[in-house]
C-alpha cells in the first residue's frame, strides 16, 4: 500500500463544480477506490486574490470537512474518506495578470508552497509518497516533495495547444524535467509518448482516455426539459467551444440540414470564433452542463457529432466524447483527429467538410426511414470492457506497484 500526493490540471474545486469530466478528473476518483492506496492529498494550484476577485474563484473546496486550516490554507477532508484537497491562497494581485498561465508555474516554485506541502504532508502522517503530476507547469514542486516515485500523466501536448498563448518556455522546461526524472509516464496519445521520448528513467506509455460504459447508456434517463420540444432529429456536440471547434464546419452542417436541431452542451471558452453559429436558427445552445447530467443529453441524441480541425489546432489528445457517445450506441460523425482512427470501423471518419456532410446525410436518411438499427449495430460492440475507467487507473496502480517493488528491490541490495 502506498500514499499519494496529486497535482492534477485541473482542480479539485473545479471538478465539484463541473463534474468529474476530465481524464485527471476521472482518474483521481478512480484512484481514491483503489485498495492498494493509503490516502490522497490533493494539491490544488494556488488561487491569487487577483483571481478571487476578478474570477470569483473559491479558495477552497465545498464539500467535505475541513481537518487542518492556517491563515491561508485549508485542508479538507472529502466524502469518501482518505482524501484530503489542500487550497491554498496567495495574495498576489499584479503578477498573475502579468504572467498570465506562466504565473502557475512561479507559484510552484515558491518555498512558502514547498512548506505548506510537507507541513500537511506531515499532519497528516504522510511519509515519501508518490508524487503524480498532470501539469508541466508544477514541476517547480518535485524537488521539495518527499516522494519514493514520481509519475505524469500527459493529458495532451500543451506546446501544441491553440488555446495556450503565453509564453511556452516554460511549458517546454517542464516537460524536459519530466523527462529527466519522472519513474513513468502516461500519456493519452501514442504521439505524446513519442514527444516524450527518450525518458531517462523509462519508457512513456501509451494509455487511451475512456468512459463509464455504464453512466451512457442508452434508456436510463428522462429527456431534459431544454430538449424536450426540440424538433428531431437532434444532432449533438457535447464539449468545449475553443479554437480548435471548426465554426465553419458547424455552420455549414446546420445549413445544409435545416430540419434538424443542431444542439451543443458545453463551456465557451472563446466566443468569438463560435458566436455566428450561436445564432444559427436551428442552432441551439443549452450552456455547460454537471457531468452528472451531461448522460440525459448525449443519450437523447440521435447523431454525435467531432466537429474539430485538424493538424495545427489539434492538442494531440484523445477525445472522450467520442467513447461517450459510443457507449450511448450513438452514431459519430467526426473529423480524423488523432485518436479517431482506432474506431474507424464503429464511426464515420471524414477528411475534409465535403465527405462530412456527406456523412451527417446518410445517418439522417436512415434515421429517418426508420432504419436506426444499421447506425446502432455500427456503433455496438465498439468499446471493450477495458475501456472503463477503472481499467485505466488499474494500468497505472500496476505500474506504480511494479515500479515501488523494482525500487525497493535495488535498495536492500
Amino acid at each position: 500500500m502506498f500514499d499519494l500526493v496529486v497535482l492534477p490540471m485541473h482542480d479539485w474545486k473545479k471538478c465539484e463544480a463541473e463534474g468529474f469530466r476530465t481524464r485527471d478528473a476521472h482518474i483521481m476518483e478512480n484512484l481514491r477506490r483503489s485498495e492498494e492506496i493509503g490516502r490522497i492529498l490533493v494539491v490544488d494550484r494556488p488561487v491569487s486574490w487577483a483571481e478571487a476577485v476578478l474570477k470569483k474563484r473559491s479558495r477552497r473546496v465545498a464539500g467535505g470537512e475541513v481537518v487542518l486550516s492556517g491563515r491561508s490554507f485549508w485542508v479538507t477532508e472529502t466524502v469518501p474518506e482518505k482524501c484530503y484537497v489542500l487550497d491554498i491562497s496567495v495574495g498576489d494581485l499584479v503578477r498573475p495578470l502579468l504572467m498570465g498561465r506562466d504565473w502557475w508555474d512561479a507559484v510552484f516554485r515558491r518555498p512558502a508552497i514547498h512548506q505548506t506541502i510537507r507541513k500537511t504532508m506531515a499532519q497528516l502522517g504522510f511519509g515519501r509518497a508518490v508524487l503524480f503530476l498532470w501539469s508541466p507547469l508544477a514541476t517547480g514542486a518535485i524537488e521539495a516533495i518527499p516522494h519514493d516515485l514520481l509519475v505524469f500523466d500527459a493529458l495532451d501536448n500543451w506546446l501544441n495547444h491553440p488555446v495556450i498563448r503565453d509564453r511556452r518556455g516554460l511549458i517546454a522546461a517542464g516537460y524536459e524535467m519530466i523527462r529527466e526524472r519522472a519513474d513513468l509516464i502516461f500519456t493519452n496519445a501514442q504521439s505524446t509518448a513519442d514527444f516524450l521520448t527518450p525518458a531517462r528513467k523509462c519508457r512513456p506509455r501509451f494509455i487511451p482516455n475512456g468512459v463509464d460504459p455504464e453512466r451512457f447508456r442508452p434508456g436510463q434517463c428522462e429527456t431534459p426539459d431544454d430538449m424536450a420540444n426540440l424538433k428531431r432529429p437532434i444532432v449533438g456536440y457535447s464539449g468545449k467551444l475553443a479554437r480548435r471547434f471548426d465554426a465553419q464546419l458547424f455552420a455549414k452542417l446546420a445549413d445544409a440540414f435545416p430540419d434538424a436541431s443542431f444542439v451543443i452542451c458545453g463551456q465557451v471558452l472563446e466566443r468569438r470564433p463560435v458566436a455566428k453559429i450561436l445564432q444559427l436558427p436551428n442552432v441551439h445552445y443549452l450552456g455547460d452542463k454537471h457531468y452528472d447530467d451531461l448522460p440525459a443529453y448525449v443519450t437523447h441524441f440521435d447523431v454525435g457529432l467531432i466537429p474539430h480541425h485538424v493538424g495545427k489546432h489539434e492538442i494531440e489528445g484523445d477525445p472522450i466524447k467520442m467513447y461517450e457517445y459510443l457507449a450511448a450506441e450513438l452514431p459519430v460523425v467526426t473529423t480524423r483527429i488523432m485518436g479517431v482512427d482506432a474506431y474507424r470501423e464503429h464511426a464515420f471518419v471524414a477528411n475534409d467538410h465535403e465527405e462530412f456532410l456527406r456523412h451527417l446525410r446518410h445517418c439522417l436518411d436512415l434515421i429517418r426511414s426508420g432504419r436506426r438499427e444499421v447506425l446502432q449495430e455500427k456503433a455496438a460492440h465498439a468499446l471493450p470492457e477495458t475501456v472503463a475507467w477503472r481499467c485505466k487507473a488499474r494500468l497505472m496502480v500496476d505500474s506504480i506497484q511494479e515500479s515501488l517493488q523494482k525500487k525497493r528491490a535495488t535498495e536492500e541490495r
